[in-house]
């Protein structure tokens, strides 16, 4: 069962972070809304409590070894389509009006892409989604033995050291920036 207040909570986030990826006036909005949460952290968060109901429901009624499977499924669904994106990213890449001169190769950035490395500041959410999704058997394994809190130690310590890392990183910036 849909929970639309759920759903209308996503919506808003994907549009936030629709409009995040162009620079225009109403980033200024929509980054950051809730503090330390960012639209793609609000996002994650609300993809991993629906994914907990709808894997957790398969789980209980078809066995564990098939909610394995829908949720490798569709994690090799969400791969598929960042790769179709770093593709036709490369595609474009091959337009004489972008500048080549800084991109390697089409080859070596279509492996980094599908290899999840070397992402610019906005192409991070379906690499990242894939690998939580991939991630949510074991961490329904955990919930399901009684060990909530150790999940919720995890992610909070993950998202934390996250956030401090960005942070710094403004102030020092790596030494590919500087080149």
């Amino acid at each position: 069962m849909r929970d639309w207040r759920v759903d209308t909570l996503r919506g808003y986030f994907l549009v936030c972070i629709t409009i995040d990826h162009f620079y225009n006036p109403l980033r200024w909005f929509t980054q950051y809304t809730f503090g330390y949460a960012s639209s793609p952290d609000g996002f994650i968060f609300l993809s991993g409590l629906v994914s907990s109901w709808v894997y957790l429901r398969v789980s209980a009624r078809y066995g564990s070894a098939a909610m394995r499977e829908k949720v490798f499924h569709r994690a090799i669904v969400i791969y598929l389509t960042h790769i179709t994106v770093v593709t036709l990213c490369g595609l474009a890449a091959l337009f004489p009006s972008f500048d080549l001169q800084k991109m390697p190769s089409v080859l070596q950035t279509f492996a980094a892409g599908a290899l999840f490395k070397n992402h610019g500041e906005m192409e991070k959410i379906l690499p990242l989604y894939c690998v939580l999704l991939a991630l949510t058997p074991l961490v329904l394994r955990e919930f399901v033995a009684g060990r909530a809190w150790l999940v919720g130690v995890i992610s909070a310590s993950l998202w934390g050291v996250r956030s401090v890392v960005r942070r710094i990183g403004r102030f020092y910036p790596s030494p590919r920036r500087l080149l």
